[in-house]
């Protein structure tokens, strides 16, 4: 019986390391394979027929070329015809993994399941700005109460703010599509245009540990993220280089807080990641943030004088 673990055991770990190898070796050969491929129409052709692709997509010459020089509607063609499953399909078309529109457009609404009360934040006289990012130009864009003058004007800009890559399509006002401001200059924090609106102290609030620093996106993950994000290079770009604007924040908050210019505010218990659907882990983590928050008011009334 122990050898026969011994064995299974042996036999588990090489085909682990085999799948791995595997998953590092398509990574590191398929773009020298691609163009091999992608310059011989005999090899080309022979693929297309031995695994149906003309069938499939209706289209010979279609099913011959790389995907790299495809346009955008060639590359929906394809994946709508090829039936892919799914997230997978849904995913390479950019349309995300859940309805981001009923959630952030349409429960707010009267009559939706969490409604919001719009002419009381109308009337609130406090200044209002959310950022987005512009996913064909690569540019923070803010938008303020000037830009909210419906209940669907801000719940479609509060979407947009929140709209993650590949996980949320991004949707559209006016003529741009917006993804997470996240992926804009502050790298999340509203900082850079604060200052530059004039305000000289400020209240910021953290999910994260006061020595909490982001490292380079280099693992295998974020390589199929970066290729599977084809057609957005201002957003492969944003996703790239996030690390290190993150972290340049990060150090200008604590240069604010030692100057006494900012307080912030540290959760000190983050049990739940940004994919959390349990709704009693998501309850627990609301009452100890809100908990927090009443312990620390009385502080945070000094600092801003009121």
């Amino acid at each position: 019986m122990l050898f026969g673990l011994y064995r299974g055991f042996i036999q588990s770990v090489l085909s682990l390391g085999g799948s791995l190898l595997s998953i590092v070796g398509s990574f590191l050969l398929y773009p020298r394979l691609a163009d091999v491929v992608a310059s011989n129409t005999d090899i080309t052709r022979m693929i297309s027929t031995y695994t149906d692709s003309q069938s499939l997509l209706g289209d010979l010459d279609l099913s011959s070329q790389a995907v790299s020089g495809l346009a955008g509607d060639a590359i929906t063609q394809v994946v709508q015809k090829a039936n892919l499953p799914e997230p997978i399909g849904t995913l390479l078309q950019h349309k995300g993994f859940f309805s981001a529109k009923h959630i952030y457009e349409e429960a707010g609404l009267s009559g939706g399941f969490l409604p919001f009360d719009f002419a009381t934040f109308a009337a609130n006289p406090a200044k209002v700005t959310i950022e987005s990012f512009d996913r064909d130009t690569g540019k923070s864009v803010y938008w303020t109460k000037d830009d909210m003058q419906t209940i669907e004007d801000l719940m479609v800009r509060v979407r947009a703010s929140s709209t993650l890559p590949l996980v949320m399509p991004s949707p559209k006002i006016g003529a741009s599509h917006y993804y997470d401001g996240g992926l804009g200059e502050g790298a999340g924090f509203l900082l850079p245009r604060a200052q530059r609106d004039g305000f000289t102290r400020f209240l910021i609030v953290r999910t994260r540990p006061r020595e909490y620093r982001k490292t380079p996106p280099l693992g295998l993950g974020d390589k199929i993220t970066n290729a599977m994000l084809w057609g957005r290079p201002h957003v492969v770009n944003a996703l790239e280089s996030r690390w290190w604007k993150y972290n340049n924040m990060c150090d200008e908050i604590e240069r604010l807080e030692a100057t006494g210019d900012a307080y912030v505010f540290y959760a000190r218990d983050m049990a739940v990641s940004s994919g959390e659907t349990d709704i009693a882990k998501l309850q627990a983590s609301y009452d100890t943030g809100y908990a927090q928050a009443m312990h620390e008011l009385p502080a945070i009334r000094e600092f801003l004088g009121i």
